[in-house]
């Protein structure tokens, strides 16, 4: 005994109702380092449960929610008719509706031999646990699943030390028995002794509601610490990334996808900028841009990759498909110019964007060990760096594949044979407006773009895209449409 931790040994009888055959096995086992007198019930035995309580007189009977075993036995005949409210015994069922233990607590605490025997109430794997009806049938306490140990222990040494200084207080009250003559403070002794027992009985269930109350407020933290950190996976990776890297039977997180539409972004003369003001003033100024820039990718439903130094990398089409990937690509390259423009103004400082876009099959996921990342792969993503590499300040450059997508929406202008690195000469093209309900271009003034003719006035581009393929818009809010250099009427800023 002195090899055993105090906690593992509990002096008492059990009595199991036990449906699952693992979560019996579970118990049996933590039952017998405690060295208890266990009595076990299972499914389909001759005798009823009643029968067996009233055989063995358990300190604390544990049944499972899932029981599903004989309710009544031969122990039930005998209960007297004047022992049971008229009308419960009528058309009752001997097995548990649906698999449910709570019918067998009401057999029990209906029984005025067993109704003082503390009943915990075990949620099984495949059962959960309705508390406030778990009470109402007359359950002293419950034990959620998964089962630990400690509490389990803490638990049913709680209930079974209850019921032991019960019976203790009426044996010695039926010891006192005094005869009417008694002398009086003979029965006032009795009644100290009483009101002792009644302050510990008191007392020992205010620490089991105070132990309960606390497991709530755990439970509560837990849930929430749970949601921050989904949140900030979230803040991190794609839904869907989230849910394989959740799953314990994942292998290597890596998709191909036949076709998507990327684009680079990089601000013009970073460098020159950079050498001009302070690095707190300008990691300020690359923060609202990117931040405005991440506006755009949740507005119009596409993915971030990521940023490097001063560019922006999104992809429309990964890890979602959806087949406007490049038309939504296209306004997303549209917006981020006249934001770009909007915030220049406002810091005084011209900022200029040079955007490169390509579509093609791509390969998108998450490698490695550490410091996860979701990424792109594949010669299209190549291309789209060198769309943006080669491109021209306040541009939005495409390829041969893209314009072809494209060309039905928005108008382009077939710049050259373009020299690209690895891929020798290209044919590029390089945006000039829409075809249908031109917007203005507040970021290309005259001359900005040669002999190129500017668009008419127009409303807000909040158009959908072609009838079979809707781009799902939601609204902005205020501070959105402050960033893009849109007023609250839809209108856009001169």
């Amino acid at each position: 005994m002195s090899n055993r931790p105090l906690h593992s040994i509990l002096d008492g009888t059990i009595l199991l109702a036990v449906e699952s055959p693992q979560q019996l096995d579970s118990l049996v086992q933590i039952f017998d380092t405690w060295r208890s007198d266990l009595y076990l019930c299972p499914r389909g035995s001759d005798g009823g449960l009643l029968d067996q309580a009233l055989s063995c007189l358990p300190d604390l009977i544990l049944i499972s929610t899932d029981w599903c075993g004989d309710v009544q036995g031969a122990a039930q005949q005998e209960i007297k008719t004047g022992d049971i409210k008229t009308g419960d015994t009528g058309n009752q069922n001997t097995k548990t509706a649906d698999g449910k233990g709570y019918d067998l607590c009401r057999h029990i605490r209906r029984d005025p031999r067993l109704d003082s025997v503390p009943i915990v109430l075990l949620e099984s794997p495949t059962v959960s646990l309705d508390r406030d009806r778990a009470f109402s049938c007359g359950a002293s306490d419950y034990i959620a699943h998964p089962i630990v140990e400690q509490e389990l222990c803490c638990r049913v040494r709680h209930h079974i030390r209850r019921h032991r200084l019960e019976k203790d207080s009426i044996r010695r009250a039926a010891q006192l028995r005094l005869p009417l003559r008694a002398p009086v403070p003979l029965l006032a002794e009795v009644q100290k002794r009483l009101q002792k027992q009644a302050h510990l009985i008191q007392k020992h269930n205010q620490d089991l509601a105070h132990e309960i109350s606390e497991r709530e407020v755990t439970e509560q933290a837990l849930r929430a610490e749970k949601f921050r950190s989904e949140k900030l996976l979230l803040n991190i990776f794609p839904q869907a990334i989230v849910d394989r890297l959740q799953d314990e039977n994942r292998s290597s997180i890596a998709e191909r996808f036949d076709e998507a539409t990327i684009l680079f972004a990089d601000i013009v003369d970073f460098t020159p900028l950079s050498s001009s003001m302070s690095p707190m003033e300008l990691v300020g100024i690359l923060n609202r841009v990117f931040s405005a820039f991440d506006r755009l990718t949740e507005h119009y439903g596409l993915e971030k990759i990521k940023t490097i130094g001063d560019e922006y990398m999104v992809v429309g089409g990964v890890p979602t498909r959806r087949p406007d990937h490049g038309e939504a690509i296209m306004e997303m390259a549209i917006a981020m110019r006249r934001a770009a423009n909007r915030l220049g103004r406002e810091i005084g400082h011209r900022l200029q964007l040079r955007i490169g876009i390509n579509t093609g099959p791509v390969v998108a996921g998450v490698i490695g060990l550490q410091k996860f990342s979701y990424d792109l792969w594949g010669d299209a993503v190549n291309v789209a760096s060198r769309m943006e590499s080669h491109g021209l300040p306040n541009r939005i450059q495409v390829t041969e594949q893209t314009y072809e997508k494209l060309k039905h929406r928005y108008k382009f202008e077939r710049w050259q044979n373009t020299k690209v690195k690895g891929k020798g000469r290209m044919t590029t093209y390089l945006y000039i407006g829409r075809k249908e309900n031109p917007q203005p271009d507040d970021l290309l003034k005259e001359g900005d773009r040669g002999t190129d003719m500017m668009e008419i006035n127009g409303s807000m581009p909040n158009q959908s895209l072609p009838n079979q393929c809707p781009l799902p818009l939601k609204p902005p809010d205020e501070h959105y449409l402050d960033v893009l250099g849109i007023n609250h009427s839809g209108q856009i800023d001169s």
